[in-house]
């Protein structure tokens, strides 16, 4: 017997029965041995072999490829699981997409198996299920519908509104309720309609064509006119000449209590000449008290007749009397000299 195979260790007993046997035994706790080996299993210190294939090591279980049978349920965190088990837990980890009101669900397989699901919004959806509360949206026409009050229509721009319309293709706004105008009630940021514009318009024509008439009058010392706002007043007078010969340093204008514009001369003049032009006076007369209440009347003639002695055409002041029976005679002057007379000449 090669002893290097055999242990140091008392892993055999020798024990007599008392009837003169010896028995040998094995140890119940073998020591000191390097392998143990049965049939095809083989346990030693790198782990357990059967078949030529190591099952467990120091460094953990490995099956080789063999189904592990009768695995109870684990119940611990770290506790193996069975087949049952994994089903249980793929069944409840499962994601089912399923199409909804509104949607529509298609999946794609991919290369690691798993799968991806795109969930599409419908052309048509509706929210809500109350009719005169939901909101439907038509992607097929660009209609959506709000309750059944509101409509909003994408392809020609029209909004109704309960009673307001909205036409987006005139660029229009009907159904509004405010058409009068009355500036003491009013509703703050709320839109004005034609109605009330048009109100505000004759509102301000009448006003405009009221201050016209009133417009203003005029009057001087004599006679008054009336003037619409507008209309032209002329201030006229009667002078002729060009403007460089007129002054107006003699005039004056006030304005007195009464609302009248007084216009005033100064009483002192200036001026460069002042030309004042009237009739022909009538002829002088002196009135001499004759007897018997006879009257005479003595006038005198600016031009008189031509002097006898004196230059043809001269003009001589005399001065003429008028006789009772009207006729008239007139009175030599120290000018007339004395007048001799011979058979001739």
């Amino acid at each position: 017997t090669d002893t290097s195979k055999l242990t140091d260790d008392d892993n055999l007993g020798v024990v007599s029965d008392g009837n003169d046997n010896l028995k040998v035994r094995l140890a119940k706790a073998l020591k000191g041995l390097e392998s143990v080996t049965t049939g095809d299993t083989v346990i030693n210190n790198t782990g357990l072999t059967v078949g030529g294939k190591t099952y467990v090591t120091n460094n953990g279980f490995n099956a080789n490829n063999q189904v592990i049978t009768n695995v109870a349920d684990g119940v611990n965190g770290t506790d193996a699981v069975n087949v049952d088990q994994l089903k249980k837990a793929a069944a409840g980890a499962t994601t089912k997409v399923a199409d909804g009101k509104n949607t529509t669900v298609t999946s794609e397989d991919n290369a690691d198996g798993s799968k991806t699901y795109h969930v599409n919004l419908n052309d048509n959806i509706t929210l809500g299920t109350d009719p005169t509360k939901q909101v439907s949206i038509d992607g097929t026409t660009g209609i959506i519908k709000a309750g059944d009050k509101v409509t909003i229509d994408g392809t020609t721009g029209n909004i109704d509104a309960g009673k307001v319309k909205i036409n987006g293709k005139d660029g229009t706004v009907n159904g509004l309720t405010n058409k009068t105008w009355d500036p003491n009630n009013i509703t703050s940021g709320q839109a004005a309609t034609e109605d009330q514009l048009k109100a505000v318009d004759q509102k301000i024509t009448n006003t405009s064509e009221e201050l016209t008439k009133k417009g203003m009058d005029f009057a001087g010392n004599e006679g008054e006119f009336h003037r619409n706002l507008g209309e032209k007043v002329t201030i006229k007078g009667e002078g002729t000449k060009a403007a460089s010969e007129y002054s107006g340093e003699n005039i004056k204008t006030f304005a007195d209590a009464n609302g009248n514009v007084v216009v005033k001369m100064d009483k002192n003049l200036k001026t460069e000449t002042i030309v004042a032009t009237g009739k022909d006076g009538k002829d002088g007369k002196i009135g001499i008290n004759g007897k018997d209440g006879v009257t005479t009347d003595i006038s005198v003639t600016r031009d008189g007749k031509p002097g006898v002695d004196g230059a043809p055409g001269t003009t001589t002041t005399r001065i003429v009397y008028e006789k009772p029976d009207g006729t008239k005679e007139e009175v030599a002057t120290l000018n007339d000299g004395m007048k001799y007379g011979g058979d001739t000449g």
